[in-house]
């Protein structure tokens, strides 16, 4: 019987805590949809007690129970005793910050939020929020109130002063625009920064403002909300002052004063001087001086505008030329400028012939023409340079057995400082003479052909001593040289020998064999002697390079195929060729062809009233036929002369 009345009392106890219990159980359901709005909030009280009081009104506009967001972050602030429409509600916090949880319908709450942290107030506002309102003292929220807040952060400063360290780093430049850059460091000790002022007394005008919370200009102040405990501020714009202060009003600090190369500044202070070196500010003007001022300090500064003159807009620092010519006649040229330009806009270049192709900075562009000549646009370059490429055809007659031929080179009104051209010609061909530069001649220097007839002559004393046996043997002796080296080495030992036998006794046979060995080691050298001053054998005074090959470009006609309908004729005579042109696409190279060899050629400072012209002499190789036969019958005079008592 106890038993049973034992189990109804629990029962009963039981049925009766179940609704205490359920009153405290809330569930949120965020799965469905849920809408609120914090309309206005209050943040009011004491600053310096650490807390402050919060009343509010709101809406819960979809939902059920619904969190409703205050503030945060909880590490930071503590939200407490919130009470809703006369009711205390519970408070709890996540990652957002510290929310009630509220159900359909409109509310008003009031609670207390107390600070955790020392020097500055940072608050997070999950929202949304229309309006944060602040009724605060010893504080103030930096920006004032707040509309329109989510995801936002709202920082509040204390009143009292904060012992900072402030180091500032001034800069005004005279130019065009007078620009002033001001870089101050601020570090606060035991406490967080707060409000510091920058003094605005020479004619400012703020444009931009990096490293502050937030800023506003105040009459002749610049007023600067920072946070944490160091901070970092440049502020830039422009100025319109002569007569300059430093803009903070304690200690002293970097000022540089500088001017662009078309003004001229005299600056009168009382400030000491300080080397570039010692600056913080890199200075952007050859002129700039450094000063070590404070707020005592004063800046007088006259500047005067320098008179300008024409300043060099364009110009070639080198260009070179490359022309092949071709035996029958086609020349095609290729031109390289390496430019500096900072005021001209297009290049004229008058290139012989018809135009192929073009390209700025290794970008192929279109060919233009204005009055007949290349007009291109030539891309500024600024201080640093470019490169302007182009090739071009000319066509001419066929190379014959000897002529001066004009060599097509292309020129242009911008001064040159050095210009190489280069003359690809067949090897088969050899160059006289270059008209218009000096050099370009495959004919021996003058010095190397006196030599060689001094020595050469001498020996043929030795031989003969008469005038009709020397000169014969003088020709005979080039002839064989410009034939092949080893028959002139042989011809030279032999004359050698028979000098040795006409004037060595038969009984010194000791002395002649020395003598021979003297006069075959003299021979020996006067041979490498005139190989290596290319006496004959090419090489000319100029320095050209020759570069034998295994033929050279040749066009010939051929019926073009079905795709190539539209082949242009460039050029008149043998030398003219066919190629596919079309308007209004992007030209392409034409290599230069590789013949047998090349002849350079330099001209210096080349403008507009020296144009480079240039021609040149050749004469083809079957003439050296000629020149053989007529030292064969030289050899034969002496051998004729030589041979008599």
């Amino acid at each position: 019987m106890a038993r049973k009345y034992m189990v109804v009392l629990l029962a009963a106890l039981i049925l009766t805590l179940i609704p205490a219990v359920s009153a405290e159980i809330i569930i949120v359901n965020e799965t469905k949809p849920q809408l609120y709005a914090m309309e206005s909030v209050i943040l009011s009280g004491d600053l310096s007690s650490n807390a402050l009081s919060i009343n509010g009104q709101g809406e819960v506009i979809i939902g059920e129970n619904v969190k409703v967001y205050l503030f945060g972050m909880a590490s930071d602030v503590l939200v407490e005793k919130i009470v809703i429409d006369g009711k205390k509600v519970p408070v709890s916090f996540d990652d957002k910050g510290y929310f009630f949880v509220a159900e359909k319908g409109k509310f008003a709450f009031y609670g207390g939020l107390k600070i955790r942290t020392p020097g500055q107030v940072k608050l997070y506002i999950h929202g949304p929020m229309n309006e944060l309102k602040f009724d605060i003292k010893n504080g103030y929220a930096i920006g004032g109130d707040k509309y329109g807040l989510y995801d936002s952060e709202v920082i509040i400063q204390r009143s009292g002063k904060v012992a900072t360290l402030v180091d500032g780093n001034f800069k005004f430049a005279y130019a065009e625009r007078n620009e002033f850059y001001y870089q101050v460091n601020y570090r606060a000790f035991g406490k967080s920064l707060g409000r510091e002022e920058i003094l605005l007394n020479n004619g400012e005008n703020v444009i931009s403002v990096v490293g502050a919370k937030d800023y506003s200009v105040q009459g002749k102040k610049l007023i600067l909300e920072l946070e944490g405990g160091e901070a970092s501020v440049v502020v830039s714009g422009t100025f319109d002052s002569t007569n300059l202060r430093v803009p903070l009003a304690e200690g002293t600090h970097h000022v540089l004063i500088e001017s662009d190369p078309e003004k001229k500044i005299t600056i009168s202070t009382d400030a000491r001087e300080v080397d570039l070196s010692e600056s913080t500010l890199g200075p952007a003007y050859g002129n700039a001086r450094a000063f070590l001022a404070s707020d005592k300090s004063r800046f007088t500064i006259v500047v005067t505008t320098l008179e300008k003159y024409p300043s060099l807009a364009a110009s070639v620092g080198s260009a070179t030329n490359r022309v092949a010519v071709t035996e029958l006649g086609s020349m095609l040229g290729e031109l390289n400028y390496r430019y500096s330009n900072t005021g001209v806009d297009y290049i004229e270049i008058d290139a012989p012939g018809t135009p192929l192709y073009a390209a700025a900075n290794s970008g192929a562009v279109k060919l233009t023409k204005d009055g007949g000549k290349l007009f291109l646009s030539l891309p500024k370059t600024g201080s640093g340079s470019g490169n302007l490429d182009m090739i071009y055809f000319e066509a001419g007659d066929a190379l014959g057995l000897a002529g001066n031929v004009k060599i097509p080179v292309a020129n242009t009104l911008l001064p040159v400082t050095q210009q190489t051209t280069t003359i690809y010609l067949p090897s088969d061909y050899t160059v006289l003479y270059t008209f218009g530069a000096k050099g370009g001649s495959e004919i021996p220097a003058l010095k190397s052909i006196v030599l060689f007839i001094l020595l050469i002559g001498g020996l043929g004393i030795g031989l003969k001593n008469a005038r009709v046996f020397v000169a014969p043997y003088v020709a005979f002796m080039g002839g064989l040289l410009l034939f092949d080296n080893l028959l002139f080495a042989v011809a030279v030992i032999i004359s050698i020998v028979l000098v040795i036998k006409r004037y060595v006794a038969k009984g010194a046979v000791k002395w002649m064999l020395a003598g021979a060995g003297v006069l075959v080691v003299l021979a020996l050298f006067t041979i490498v002697l005139f190989s290596v001053m290319g006496v004959f054998s090419g090489a000319g005074s100029s320095g050209s390079n020759a570069r034998i090959a295994s033929g050279y470009a040749v066009v010939e006609e051929a019926p073009a195929p079905m795709a190539m309908k539209s082949l242009s004729i460039l050029g008149e005579g043998t030398g003219a060729i066919s190629v596919p042109q079309r308007e209004g696409v992007l030209p392409v190279r034409l290599e230069l062809p590789n013949l047998g060899k090349s002849v350079t050629v330099t001209n210096y400072l080349v403008t507009k009233e020296t144009p480079v012209e240039l021609s040149m002499v050749i004469v083809s190789n079957h003439l050296k036929w000629l020149l053989y036969l007529a030292a064969l019958v030289a050899g034969l005079m002496c051998y004729r002369v030589y041979c008599r008592k």
